[in-house]
């Protein structure tokens, strides 16, 4: 599949990396590593959890699945009530009750450290539908507060911000291209979306196991979807639903308006931003450009930046730079008139500046 990606130039993302590549996690992890660094688009994600769960009926099952998980009959669980199988049982079950759910522990927990701990690798959840406390699910809502827990404080695997750069921004990042609304997600700065996780760092733990998927995670103190207080000092709040789908080809809105002397603060890039301006004043376009060229590597897909870079590159002559930003700025839903821009007076008489500046425009409309 990374041949075919590479070969192709399609973008790849390899789900559940440890529960796929089992005892060859690490050569998993390495293939990929060097198809990023020969240019591929490739990313993968980890579930921290040393077991899968199907139902008895999967088609795995009807493969030589002992051999392909290294386990045997014993380290398959039935889900409803935590029996082990033998083969006799296995073979009655799967015949007449093909919809039971079962636990099949099959990883080292080695794998899933190597995933957890290699660079660039998405932390995310895995969950089926929680109907009732009866039906035994696996606890992988526990997945995030297990992170935080155990590979940031108690192993210490990760950082406190790897693990949270993991969990959100990495996601959001992979996504924004693809669905511009990801652009507000992952991110605490002016503008972005208020989805926000308060948690102690010293006593967040997850509590869920396999038997008890139910049992709630311990440190969660606030949870905020959309501005919307959804769970107030550990309580879920009755009759909140401010969740939404977020669709492919859903805008973002425009960027709120705010003094420009803010726009240190709103980078979370202060001393890039104060040398820009300080460039500006003494008219050295080119250490301003650079220094937001810097900013651009950390927030790639930022609005404020890349406006800003399409200004300073109108002001070199470089239309075709100025073009390209404002148009990648105009795709995540930036507003702005341009033409009020003294900066864009440069490239007079572009035929892309004026379609970007039309589309600029019309992002600040309602009905855009």
């Amino acid at each position: 599949v990374l041949a075919l990606a590479e070969r192709t130039g399609a973008s790849l993302h390899v789900c559940h990396i440890s529960h796929n590549g089992m005892r060859n996690t690490n050569l998993f992890l390495a293939e990929i590593r060097e198809a990023r660094e020969r240019g591929v688009d490739v990313t993968t994600e980890v579930l921290p959890y040393n077991a899968g769960s199907t139902l008895i009926s999967a088609a795995v099952f009807g493969r030589d699945w002992q051999t392909i998980f290294d386990i045997t009959y014993e380290d398959v669980e039935w889900a409803a009530t935590g029996e082990r199988f033998n083969r006799e049982m296995f073979e009655e079950y799967r015949l007449k009750h093909p919809e039971g759910a079962v636990i099949h522990h099959y990883l080292d927990e080695e794998w899933t450290r190597e995933a957890v701990a290699e660079p660039g690798v998405i932390i995310v959840s895995d969950l089926v539908a929680m109907q009732t406390r009866d039906a035994h699910v696996p606890p992988h809502n526990g997945a995030f507060t297990k992170i935080l827990g155990r590979y940031v404080r108690e192993q210490g695997v990760l950082t406190l911000m790897q693990a949270l750069e993991k969990m959100t921004l990495l996601p959001a990042r992979r996504l924004e291209a693809y669905a511009p609304v990801f652009a507000r997600k992952g991110r605490i700065q002016l503008g972005m979306d208020a989805d926000l996780t308060l948690f102690d760092p010293e006593t967040i733990i997850d509590r869920a196991t396999y038997r008890d998927p139910y049992r709630e995670a311990e440190g969660l103190a606030h949870v905020v979807v959309g501005g919307t207080v959804v769970v107030r000092d550990g309580q879920l709040q009755a009759g909140v639903f401010p969740g939404k789908r977020l669709l492919s080809t859903q805008r973002p809105p425009p960027l709120p308006s705010y003094p420009e002397q803010q726009e240190a603060e709103f980078l979370g890039l202060a001393a890039h931003a104060q040398r820009a301006r300080q460039a500006e004043a003494r008219d050295d376009w080119i250490q301003a450009r650079d220094e937001y060229r810097i900013a651009l590597e950390h927030e790639p897909m930022h609005p404020v930046v890349l406006y800003r870079l399409a200004r300073y590159e109108a002001r070199l002559g470089n239309a075709d730079a100025a073009v390209r930003y404002l148009e990648q700025a105009a795709d995540l839903g930036a507003a702005a008139d341009i033409t009020a821009d003294a900066l864009f007076q440069g490239p007079e008489g572009s035929d892309a500046l004026q379609a970007v500046s039309v589309r600029l425009v019309e992002n600040a409309s309602p009905h855009a």
